[in-house]
């Protein structure tokens, strides 16, 4: 028998099912934190020595899982070239683990988790890409021209909103809003826009500030007042607005409105 005959002969003899068990039991001895176990070493490198010498088949692989068994074997000998003597144990247990998964022909947890994050992102992009769809067909949308009106199906019954699409745009925008007061009082008023945009307005962090006939100037901050055209003939939006109201230089009260999902139609 030639050399080399002889050590294909030993390679397929390593690699026959015995070295599962021999796997196992060395597995069985890795401590956390501790350097490899005495012949963990040897084992690994015996191992790759007999990957290299052999051929697919033997031990029962096939042609990718002897590659990706040669593979492990390779970069676990340079982990110990490579590795801090403190971190060697565990690259040395690594990687006889994932020989030992190859040979009992069961996949990495790992190859697992892998597949379902490309399922995640596969959905995660379709999502996405539905959302990109909707907006973009949104602020394509064109309106029919005249009046729209609309209010607050879930929310407070003084809430109204009303405006006019002409030419090219929104005109005569009037919202009437309602608001709770930290006195257990209601106030009320209306946000008046005289253009918007007609492929949708976000006037959201403007403040402005009117003056009342008591005396009382309210001080407005819009924490959100944003709508679009769903079709030709409705539009949404949401609304939110808190104010404070001065008397004499003096603040008297505190008033939000709370967040408004509201709906309207050509009229």
């Amino acid at each position: 028998m030639t050399a080399e005959a002889e050590r294909t002969a030993l390679a397929q003899q390593l690699l026959a099912s015995r070295v599962v068990g021999r796997l196992e039991d060395m597995l069985r001895r890795f401590e956390p934190g501790a350097p490899p176990p005495v012949g963990a070493r040897e084992l690994l490198r015996e191992l790759h020595d007999a990957l290299a010498e052999g051929r697919p088949g033997d031990g029962g692989l096939t042609p990718d899982q002897w590659k990706t068994a040669r593979s492990v074997a390779a970069r676990g000998l340079e982990s110990l070239e490579e590795e801090p003597t403190e971190t060697q144990g565990r690259a040395v247990e690594k990687a006889l683990r994932a020989l030992c998964d190859i040979f009992k022909h069961e996949p990495r947890p790992r190859r697992r988790a892998r597949r379902s994050w490309v399922i995640w992102g596969v959905v995660l992009l379709a999502v996405v890409g539905y959302a990109l769809s909707r907006v973009a067909t949104a602020s394509l949308v064109t309106p029919r021209q005249g009046a729209f009106v609309g209010s607050a199906p879930q929310g407070p019954s003084g809430f109204q909103i009303s405006f006019s699409v002409s030419g090219s745009a929104i005109r005569n925008s009037d919202i009437a809003w309602q608001a709770q007061c930290r006195s257990g009082k209601e106030w009320s008023d209306h946000a008046l826009s005289s253009c918007l945009p007609l492929n949708g307005w976000n006037l959201d962090g403007r403040d402005y500030a009117n003056g009342d006939l008591n005396g009382i100037t309210e001080h407005v901050h819009l924490i959100a007042d944003a709508g679009h055209f769903t079709t030709p003939t409705r539009a949404a939006g949401v609304f939110s607005l808190s104010v404070v109201l001065v008397q004499n230089g003096r603040q008297i009260d505190t008033c939000q409105t709370g967040t408004i999902h509201w709906t309207a139609r050509a009229s």
